[in-house]
Parts: structure tokens; sequence; C-alpha cells
């Protein structure tokens, strides 16, 4: 992929995202030109509005990549043929129970699916995740509760 890249030849997205991603959990095999690859990939995706987790481990190679950093990446993988429905709620504080919000997630490649969050300050988000498209209907179920009011003010959080 490294020399396709370095020839100019196109690269398909599934492969991008396999090299980014093994970069990501592999830095000790990243060298400079693959330092250089990577973050031309990450630069490219980050400025189509695609997010992953794993794109926070090249920040170090461009600045502009800090801008992820009050994000929330929520990532989620489904079946081939079915999508993922986030249902989540924004909560200003422990008494805002407020309704949920309904949205399918972006795919970015191959099955993989995001959504991206800003939270605020004392803000938490509740979702949970439902595969549709399957066999069994709700074939598939995550929920979990990101709490922001144990987060001081100038914290900087990972999720």
């Amino acid at each position: 992929i490294l020399r396709q890249a370095d020839l100019g030849e196109p690269i398909p997205l599934v492969s991008k995202f396999a090299l980014v991603r093994f970069y990501a959990e592999n830095k000790e095999y990243m060298d400079e030109q693959a330092a250089a690859v990577v973050r031309e990939l990450v630069i490219d995706f980050v400025n189509q509005g695609i997010y992953l987790k794993c794109f926070r481990e090249f920040m170090y190679l461009e600045p502009m990549l800090n801008r992820m950093l009050d994000k929330t990446i929520i990532e989620y993988r489904v079946r081939p043929g079915s999508k993922a429905i986030i249902h989540y709620v924004l909560q200003k504080d422990e008494t805002d129970g407020g309704d949920y919000q309904t949205e399918e997630m972006l795919q970015a490649y191959g099955g993989v699916c995001y959504k991206v969050f800003t939270l605020f300050f004392g803000e938490s988000l509740q979702y949970y995740i439902v595969e549709e498209g399957s066999d069994y209907g709700l074939s598939n179920y995550d929920h979990i509760a990101l709490d922001g009011n144990s987060v001081t003010e100038n914290d900087v959080v990972f999720k």
C-alpha cells in the first residue's frame, strides 16, 4: 500500500482504513514514509468529516487534527447489509430526562459505523445502538452512558 501511495496509484478505501488502523495499533513499525502517508490519509478522512477513534493516535503528526480533542466518537461494527441506528439523549444535568433522538450512524467502511458528539462541561450522553437489517430484527444492542459530571473545567477527555 505504501508503494502504491508513493507511485500515486489509487488505493482502495478499505486498504486506506486498514493501513491507518494497523499503524495506530503498531506504531513501532511506522517509519517516516509510513508516517507521511498515514498523515495524509487521516487528514483526508477528517476533511471529509470521517472521525474514527484510531485517528487520535496520529494527532502528533498534524496540528489540525487537534480539532478531534473535543469530540466523543462512538464506533460500532455491523454485519454486511445491516445498518446501525443510534438512540441517544444529551443531558445537561441529572434532572434533565430529555427525549431520545434517533439517527442512522454513518458508515466509514466495511461495516464500521460512527457518530461524533461534542460534549460540553457537565453534559452526559446516554445512548444505545440497534443493528437493523439482519434476519433477527433487533440483533445487537449496546448501551452506555458517558458522564461529563466528573470532568473538571480544564480536563482533556478521550472517549
